[in-house]
């Protein structure tokens, strides 16, 4: 289904004439998660017709009731999903595409247009939302004056990263006078897929989202751990998506052929595993008890998070997978709630 981008502003005019907080929060249940994959539908971003362009294919593909959530999108809606979940906070992430549409001037615009509305929502809503800071990469130079403003100004809780940016993946070292930054700060940096120009269209007619997204993530996780980008620059807190994406369904093959390549013996010495432990994961879509189950094989459960990948996904289909597995009542609040609080004390 197309959707015309008349409807979809004439849907959120109404979010855009007011300031997010000119619309009252509703009453909240008793409340606990910690949402760190929740992607903003911020209207001043979506407003821009190049942005729309792309979106509106996307949006065109989801269920009814997730494509009118998506268009209709407002912080009273996003809230009262949160309170039917048992969601306390939402940490805002820019969704595909991004700032970065191949133009300097539109990538900081967009930037500061999608952080600035981020920050003014959390300020009407103390509690309710968090920021990932969107950086139009691979600009070097707007990237590090964005991530000056994200934390200095607006004290964002992290950075919203892409696993790719125009046919290089995160750990190139073009990226590095950014990582060098990100590392002096400690910074929290969270890593959302990309569909990268050498991958489109390779089945037509199925989606990204299907296969690509999730196999850029391990894209992304390999190029930071095999470039030696993490090892370089140990201060930078990753979180992955989607338990790491496709990366549970290739431990067979790093544990069998890792040791025998060399970039793995340069890289990781003590092997792949310990390295891959020391990111954190979300996990959106996969929060069922099999899929936590192996990734807790390999990660502890002190670097996992609760995450939803709301509004595309419906908060209900990770928190109904989530409720139905065999975790403790220790872990599960840790990964809930106490990892994100752990990572970023801001949000207690």
């Amino acid at each position: 289904m197309m959707l015309s981008r008349r409807h979809f502003l004439a849907a959120s005019a109404a979010t855009l004439a007011v300031s997010p907080g000119a619309i009252a929060a509703p009453a909240a249940p008793s409340r606990r998660r910690i949402d760190a994959h929740y992607h903003l539908l911020a209207p001043p971003y979506y407003k821009d017709e190049t942005i729309w362009k792309i979106v509106q294919p996307t949006l065109g593909n989801l269920p009814p009731e997730q494509r009118d959530a998506a268009i209709n999108w407002s912080p009273n809606m996003a809230i009262e999903e949160m309170d039917k979940n048992q969601i306390e906070t939402i940490i805002s992430s820019v969704p595909i595409p991004g700032v970065w549409i191949g133009d300097v001037a539109q990538g900081r615009r967009l930037s500061r247009l999608f952080n600035d509305y981020a920050a003014q929502l959390r300020r009407d809503h103390p509690g309710r939302f968090g920021l990932f800071a969107p950086i139009p990469l691979p600009d070097i130079e707007g990237s590090l004056a964005e991530i000056t403003y994200a934390f200095d100004q607006l004290h964002a809780d992290g950075i919203g990263l892409f696993s790719s940016y125009d046919g290089k993946w995160l750990g190139d070292k073009v990226f590095w006078p950014v990582m060098e930054e990100l590392n002096r700060r400690h910074a929290v940096v969270f890593v959302h897929p990309a569909q990268p120009d050498c991958c489109r269209n390779l089945m037509p007619g199925i989606p990204p989202v299907l296969i690509e997204y999730a196999m850029d993530t391990l894209r992304g996780i390999m190029s930071v751990l095999l470039t030696g980008t993490a090892a370089k620059f140990p201060n930078i807190r990753f979180i992955f998506c989607h338990s790491g994406g496709l990366l549970l369904g290739a431990t067979g093959r790093l544990d069998s052929a890792g040791g025998n390549l060399a970039v793995v013996r340069e890289h990781a010495p003590n092997g792949i595993f310990p390295e891959l432990a020391k990111f954190y994961y979300e996990c959106s879509n996969t929060a069922d008890d099999i899929t936590l189950r192996h990734l807790r094989s390999i990660v502890p459960t002190s670097h996992i998070l609760f995450g939803t990948d709301s509004p595309y996904t419906s908060a209900n289909v990770t928190t109904s997978r989530f409720n139905k597995n065999h975790l403790n009542a220790k872990d599960r609040v840790a990964i809930e709630r106490g990892n994100a609080i752990a990572l970023m004390p801001g949000l207690k």
